[in-house]
C-alpha cells in the first residue's frame, strides 16, 4: 500500500494579478510503515510477536464488555512454564528464548480460532477465549494447551521438557468485574494448580475469588507504600543461649497502613510475593537492614550483632540478588560478615548451579548463610551439604512441642546433630518458655530467638535494648 499526503494553499499575488492555487502531493508510505511499527512495538512482545500486556488488557476490557451486553461468558487462561528456569540456567537464555518463541507457536495452534494468546512476561502467558458456554468449553482449550506443552522442544542446544500449570477464570451473566481483577483470579487459580503438583488446571473458587479481589484492592496500596515511607523494619534478637546476650538480629518487615495500622507479613507478603513488588520490596529490606547493622557498629562497636535478613523465593530467580547485596554492603560501609542471609527450606529446589555460585561468591567475601524454618521442607541431608550453608534455623512449630511431643524433640536432636556433624551453627526459632531454654541448652543449642527474650521491636526501640546491652526481656 502507498500512502500520499496533499497539501493546498492559495496564493494572492502582491502585484493584484489572478490568485491561484497550489497542490503538492508528498508520498509518506516510509513514515506511516514506520508509524505502524512503532504502534505493534507498544502493544506486542517484541520477542514472540503476541499482544503483550497493555494489549491484552485492552483486549480483556472490551472481551468483558461485550459479554455484559451480549449474555456471552468470557473466559480466561493463565498458563506458567514448569521448569523453564532450568532450561535457562542449564542451557542459556538464547535457549529459553527460543523456548518461549516455539512455546507462543505451539498456544496459538491449540486455541480456538477468535482467541487471543498473550505474553505477560517471562514465562507467563494468557489466553482470552471470548465465546465460551461453560466451563467445560475452557478446559478443553486449556487442556489442548497443556498437551501442546507438555512435547519435547527441540532447540539448538539440546532436547528439552517442559509442562505448564494453568488457572482458569470464567466471566458470565450476573457478574461483573474489571480486567485486572480477572487477570488477577485467573493468576491465583494458576498457583492453585502450581500447589496442587504443577502440569494441571486449577480453578479459583469462591474462597480464592475473594483472596483475588483483596489481592487486587492491595497491590496498588502496596505500590504505594514502596514509594513512600510506609514500610518499616522491626528486628528481633537472636541470643546466647549461656548468658542471654545478643548476638544477632533478624529483620522483619512491617507496613504502616494509613487506616489498618501496623501489619505483619502474614497481612500482606503473600501479595507482594505473586507480583513483581517482591524484588524490589526484599532490595529494601536488604538495604535497610545493612543500614540499620551499620548504625549498631557505630554505637556499639565490636558488641554490635550481626543482622540476619530474610530473602524471597522472588529475589533467588531474579538472578539480581548478589549485585544487590553487594550494593547494600557498599552504601552502608557495612563488613561482609556481619550479615547473614536467610533462605527457607523450602527454597532450597529454587537453587540451581547459576545460583549457587553466587552464593559460594558471596560466603568467599564473609556473608553468611541460614536456612531457616527446618523441618518444614523435608530436604534431605544430601542437599543441606552440597549447598553453601553456614547456619540452620530449627522451626518453631518443633521448638513449640519441646517437652510434650516426642517427635518435636526428635527433629529438634537431630538438626543439632546434623549442625555439630557438619560444622554448622543451629538457631532455635519461637523459644516461648524457661523450660524450652533449658531442653535446647540440655541438648546442645547455642543460640535461640523467640518471646522468651524478645518480641520483635521497631528500630528506635530495639537500638535502645542494644544500647542498654539486654540479656533480651520482652
Amino acid at each position: 500500500m502507498v500512502w500520499g499526503m496533499l497539501s493546498c494553499a492559495v496564493v494572492h499575488p502582491t502585484d493584484g494579478s489572478t490568485p491561484y492555487g497550489i497542490s503538492l502531493v508528498e508520498d509518506i508510505t516510509a513514515r506511516k510503515e514506520a508509524e505502524e511499527r512503532l504502534k505493534h512495538l507498544a502493544l506486542h512482545d517484541s520477542l514472540t510477536g503476541l499482544p503483550n500486556r497493555a494489549l491484552l488488557i485492552d483486549r480483556l476490557e472490551h472481551a468483558l464488555a461485550g459479554a455484559g451486553r451480549s449474555g456471552r461468558q468470557v473466559g480466561l487462561l493463565y498458563l506458567d512454564l514448569d521448569g523453564f528456569k532450568q532450561v535457562n540456567d542449564s542451557a542459556g537464555h538464547v535457549a529459553g528464548d527460543e523456548l518461549l518463541v516455539q512455546a507462543a507457536l505451539r498456544l496459538q495452534d491449540a486455541v480456538r480460532q477468535g482467541d487471543t494468546v498473550g505474553r505477560l512476561g517471562g514465562d507467563e502467558f494468557a489466553i482470552i477465549c471470548s465465546d465460551i458456554h461453560d466451563h467445560t468449553d475452557l478446559e478443553v482449550v486449556a487442556a489442548r494447551s497443556l498437551a501442546a506443552l507438555r512435547s519435547p522442544f527441540q532447540l539448538q542446544a539440546g532436547t528439552f521438557t517442559i509442562s505448564a500449570s494453568i488457572g482458569l477464570a470464567l466471566v458470565g451473566q450476573g457478574r461483573s468485574t474489571t480486567a485486572d481483577a480477572f487477570l488477577h483470579e485467573a493468576d491465583t487459580a494458576m498457583y492453585t494448580a502450581k500447589r496442587a503438583g504443577k502440569d494441571r488446571i486449577g480453578v479459583a473458587d469462591a474462597g480464592e475469588r475473594a483472596r483475588a479481589a483483596r489481592d487486587t484492592r492491595l497491590r496498588p496500596e502496596l505500590e504505594t507504600a514502596l514509594a513512600g515511607n510506609d514500610l518499616l523494619m522491626y528486628g528481633q534478637p537472636v541470643v546466647d543461649l549461656s548468658d542471654g546476650s545478643v548476638v544477632g538480629v533478624e529483620t522483619l518487615l512491617r507496613w504502616n497502613h494509613p487506616r489498618r495500622g501496623i501489619l505483619t507479613p502474614g497481612d500482606f507478603l503473600d501479595v507482594a510475593e505473586a507480583s513483581p513488588l517482591m524484588v524490589p520490596i526484599g532490595r529494601r529490606v536488604l538495604d535497610e537492614s545493612c543500614r540499620m547493622a551499620a548504625t549498631w557498629m557505630r554505637r556499639l562497636g565490636d558488641r554490635a550483632p550481626d543482622v540476619h535478613v530474610n530473602v524471597s523465593g522472588r529475589q533467588l530467580e531474579s538472578g539480581q540478588l548478589i549485585t544487590d547485596v553487594r550494593r547494600a554492603l557498599e552504601r552502608h560501609q557495612l563488613p561482609p560478615d556481619r550479615l547473614v542471609l536467610e533462605l527457607t527450606e523450602t527454597h532450597m529446589p529454587l537453587i540451581a548451579d547459576s545460583l549457587r555460585s553466587d552464593l559460594n561468591r558471596l560466603r568467599d567475601r564473609g556473608v553468611r548463610i541460614a536456612i531457616d524454618d527446618i523441618g518444614t521442607g523435608y530436604s534431605s541431608l544430601a542437599r543441606i551439604t552440597e549447598l553453601p550453608v553456614d547456619m540452620l534455623k530449627i522451626d518453631l512449630k518443633f521448638v513449640s512441642g519441646l517437652g510434650s511431643d516426642p517427635s518435636c524433640e526428635a527433629v529438634v536432636r537431630a538438626v543439632l546433630e546434623i549442625g555439630r556433624a557438619l560444622g554448622i551453627a543451629v538457631v532455635a526459632e519461637g523459644v516461648e518458655t524457661a523450660e524450652q531454654a533449658r531442653l535446647l541448652a540440655d541438648y546442645g543449642c547455642e543460640t535461640a530467638q523467640g518471646y522468651l527474650y524478645s518480641r520483635p521491636h521497631p528500630e528506635a526501640q530495639l537500638g535502645r535494648q542494644l544500647l542498654r546491652g539486654v540479656r533480651a526481656s520482652a
